[in-house]
């Protein structure tokens, strides 16, 4: 916010200390300096280029500021120079150029009358001191042409071009003598228009001739920077292939760089006329229309603020990348895929995280799902993330996660999907129809089925296994008597059986029980339907019935019951008889 008002000349000297700000000279060779003035009105030189776009310390945008030196103070860059190879860094006056980014251009002129001898037919080094360094402020388009004045034989034709590190090739502009059987007198003037990045560049002109010499007596580089310049060419096919510049008509109805109805109307030479190419650049604002643009070429950026796309196809041909941070849409988004494939996935949606850093485990991308839960309240409910288990290359393991808000703290993760495994934190899992899984594996205390469970494989378990079914009556369980799956011996503690008679006449039906395994086991029956006139008897093959006589009991009215418990010194003794007779 300091205005600084300078009134005199300031004369810089490259061998003065105290002309530079960190009071000791720069001058080196093939190298850029820079020009500085502070708040004080102190104008000096420094070696290096401005790194600020504010006095605040931004990094962004237009760099104008730099506050190295022997103290902090901001200084703001005002011009440039270069110092050539000759000695000790002198400087050119023609590789002087200023910053004020105001009434007076950044621009530079380098005039040379040495003689060239041009018999190149390929663009070489024939053509001499066109060299010109530059610094472009990155405010403006940067015009560059040289004028070639010379002489060349009969019966040829002779071309130039402009090199910026590599050879320009619209820029390419030649001659040919008025009369093809004389050597005449013409000139080249190749030119180019650019928007080129701030920082530094190195231009020059390159000449060549389709047959015979051309001498050039004199050359003009000039380059210079302005807000707006229109080029408008037309390519001529003859029969020498030359190219012609010409300028066309181009008429400016109105235009305002504050932004206030700006707008710019060009009229590209007779209508119908379809030789014609026109080329518009402009920086620093927006170029406006009401009507419609066609065959722009590579749009490198495009801003739509407020606006609306209509039609518009971006990066299909080309297959290039288009970032958008935010997209809102007030309705429903569809993304249709129309190929050949019949029985393939097209790919609609890919969302990719590079990283500047090494990648590690958990780098991933995620998405969040938010919802308004209350007046100006978004909330993110559920976040699905995708991350890397294992990035070793060639050996990279994935996830795929959900994360759930729950009670108002923020998503935690309680659904893993891995390479190797499935899991679920801290949630039950519900299930009404059928779960046909190859195996199942907890880390809790036991695993709960309230309907039926049937087995069709093995069943493996890493320690004791207890299956425990729970009636009116009584409670039955299966269980294991070791650890050690691969010796236990599975065993019956309490086992239910509901006995029904065959109803094949009227012997008396007997069930063999075998010896128990463990000590008080036990064994219950109950006699569920009275279909055999003499009953069912049940006759352990080992047995001592306490409380009277006989190897048996025979139940012979439906509901009876009888119970067993094996003793393994008594064998099968009679615990417990509800309408039983002991035989």
């Amino acid at each position: 916010s300091t205005t600084v008002s300078k009134t005199s000349d300031t004369t810089l000297n490259l061998t003065t200390a105290t002309d530079w700000v960190d009071d000791t000279s720069d001058q080196t060779t093939d190298a850029y300096g820079y020009i500085y003035i502070n708040a004080a009105g102190k104008i000096e030189m420094d070696n290096i280029a401005p790194d600020e776009s504010d006095t605040s310390g931004n990094t962004t945008g237009i760099l104008r500021y730099n506050d190295t030196g022997t103290d902090t103070t901001d200084r703001r860059c005002i011009g440039w120079f270069f110092m050539n190879a000759t000695g000790s860094g002198e400087l050119s006056t023609y590789e002087v150029g200023n910053l004020k980014d105001g009434d007076v251009h950044n621009s530079v002129v380098r005039t040379d009358s040495t003689q060239d001898l041009v018999n190149d037919t390929t663009y070489g080094t024939d053509l001499t001191n066109t060299q010109v360094h530059f610094y472009t402020s990155g405010r403006g388009i940067v015009n560059v042409k040289c004028h070639i004045n010379g002489a060349h034989g009969a019966n040829t034709e002779f071309v130039a071009i402009l090199n910026d590190g590599s050879d320009i090739v619209a820029s390419e502009a030649g001659g040919e003598p008025a009369s093809l059987a004389a050597i005449n007198s013409t000139t080249a003037t190749p030119v180019h228009a650019e928007s080129y990045a701030q920082g530094t560049f190195t231009f020059e002109a390159k000449a060549r001739v389709q047959a015979s010499t051309w001498t050039v007596e004199e050359k003009t580089m000039i380059i210079q920077e302005a807000y707006l310049i229109f080029y408008i060419f037309s390519k001529e096919e003859k029969a020498m292939k030359r190219w012609k510049r010409i300028l066309l008509g181009a008429m400016i109805v109105g235009f305002s760089w504050a932004g206030i109805a700006s707008a710019v109307t060009i009229r590209n030479g007779p209508a119908g006329d379809s030789q014609q190419e026109l080329v518009v650049k402009a920086l620093r604002d927006n170029l406006n229309t009401d009507g419609s643009w066609t065959d722009l070429g590579a749009v490198t950026t495009v801003d739509i603020n407020g606006g609306t796309i209509d039609g518009a196809t971006i990066g299909a041909s080309s297959a290039t990348t288009g970032a958008f941070t935010t997209i809102t849409g007030s309705g429903i988004s569809t993304t249709t895929i129309s190929d050949a494939g019949t029985a393939t996935q097209a790919l609609a949606i890919e969302i990719i995280h590079e990283t500047s850093g090494t990648p590690t485990t958990n780098i991933g991308v995620s998405m969040d799902f938010t919802a308004e839960t209350s007046a100006s309240n978004n909330e993110k409910l559920v976040k699905i993330s995708v991350l890397a288990e294992d990035t070793t290359a060639g050996s990279e393991d994935g996830a795929f996660i959900i994360s759930v808000m729950g009670a108002g703290a923020t998503a935690t993760e309680q659904f893993r999907v891995g390479t190797a495994t499935i899991s679920m934190l801290d949630n039950n899992v519900t299930n009404v129809g059928q779960i046909d899984v190859d195996s199942i594996s907890a880390d809790g205390s036991s695993i709960i089925v309230n309907d039926a469970i049937a087995f069709t494989g093995v069943v493996t378990t890493n320690g004791a296994l207890t299956i425990e079914s729970t009636f009116d009556f009584g409670t039955d369980t299966l269980t294991t008597d070791s650890a050690n799956p691969g010796t236990a011996t599975a065993t019956l503690a309490e086992v239910v059986t509901y006995v029904i008679s065959d109803n094949a006449g009227a012997d008396e039906d007997v069930v063999t029980l075998i010896d128990g395994t463990i000590e008080g086991q036990i064994k219950r029956f109950i006699y569920l339907t009275d279909n055999e006139t003499s009953g069912v008897a049940i006759a352990p093959s080992n047995v001592t019935i306490v409380g009277g006589a006989g190897t048996s009991t025979l139940m012979e009215d439906a509901g009876d019951f009888v119970e067993f418990t094996w003793n393994t010194a008594l064998g099968w003794t009679l615990s417990g008889n509800i309408g039983g007779t002991i035989e």
